[in-house]
């Protein structure tokens, strides 16, 4: 099982929406969504989608980024309003070396009809709380972010189902760094997760672990692609980049489009790669078309792609 962790941001939530029939069909795929902005809307929209088509689904109880990192008050408060609208919603706790007993029990409480799981961010100085609480028929799976726990810590809980989340995607600070390199190994998490013990796997899909709040007007635009490689069927990812400039530039369009040929003419050379992807078909459309685009559709696309491209090498 597949299991990616997105950010509750509008372009993240509508590449699950656009995704949902492939998702649906699938069934090997459970997204995990950290509440991450203040308007709930667009979560909703995408949970209501999830809970009609029967996507398995999983949202952070204890959002540690973005606006309800600061506002636990209201992220209990938005999970309340969840576990009255939405039936199928799965809930999961983010245990820190910080997170007291009362706070597990707390949310066992308010989540106690639900399927619930555990993130572990860090290793949990009482573990033997949560495997107890692991032995509840609702509980689901423990989840590692591999950054941060040991091996030794994750073996305590190897009698239940167990997913590693990976931080697979290079973190830069300038987008001009993807230019080298510019092609590079992702991931074979899909075909060793097993081997390995795991009951899934998962990844941020082509953004880092680290959430970024917001950002600044680039010097040259970054588009990615992720695809397979036939040839021994790991995963890869391909960086395309505009000019590169000695200033910031607001014209977003204007950056994305030089990019976007030599994606195209990847996209060409490499077809069987990608023509399960409605994302890259749009890519095409927009090159072909020359459309006035941004930065924020192009992030959908590229997420909306690989979500597409491990439903392909699930199957």
């Amino acid at each position: 099982m597949y299991f990616p962790f997105l950010r509750g941001k509008q372009n993240e939530l509508l590449a699950l929406r656009e995704c949902s029939d492939k998702l649906t069909t699938s069934k090997k795929i459970i997204p995990i969504i950290e509440p991450v902005t203040k308007g709930s809307n667009p979560l909703f929209s995408c949970l209501k989608c999830l809970n009609e088509k029967n996507i398995s689904h999983i949202v952070v109880y204890n959002s540690l980024n973005g606006h309800f990192s600061k506002r636990p008050s209201e992220m209990k408060k938005l999970a309340s309003e969840i576990i009255k609208k939405i039936p199928s919603t799965e809930f999961a706790y983010i245990v820190t070396n910080n997170t007291t007993t009362a706070e597990i029990h707390e949310f066992l409480e308010e989540t106690k009809d639900r399927n619930f799981s555990f993130i572990h961010m860090t290793a949990y100085e009482n573990p033997s709380l949560l495997i107890s609480s692991s032995t509840s028929d609702n509980f689901r799976y423990h989840i590692f972010t591999e950054s941060a726990v040991s091996r030794r810590y994750k073996k305590q809980f190897s009698s239940f189902n167990c997913v590693a989340i990976k931080n697979n995607f290079r973190e830069v600070k300038k987008n001009a760094e993807y230019s080298d390199p510019d092609h590079e190994f992702y991931t074979d998490d899909h075909l060793n997760f097993s081997d390995d013990g795991l009951f899934g796997f998962g990844d941020y899909t082509i953004l880092p672990e680290k959430f970024k709040e917001g950002g600044f007007q680039p010097y040259t635009a970054a588009l990615h692609l992720t695809h397979e490689e036939r040839d021994d069927n790991e995963i890869w990812v391909k960086h395309f980049l505009s000019e590169v400039y000695d200033y910031p530039t607001s014209d977003q369009a204007k950056l994305i489009h030089e990019a976007l040929p030599d994606l195209v003419a990847f996209v060409e050379k490499n077809k069987p790669y990608f023509d399960f992807s409605t994302a890259v078909s749009e890519y095409i459309k927009i090159h072909n078309e020359g459309r006035i685009t941004n930065l924020g559709l192009t992030k959908k696309l590229s997420i909306k792609h690989h979500l597409e491209l491990m439903v392909e090498v699930l199957k």
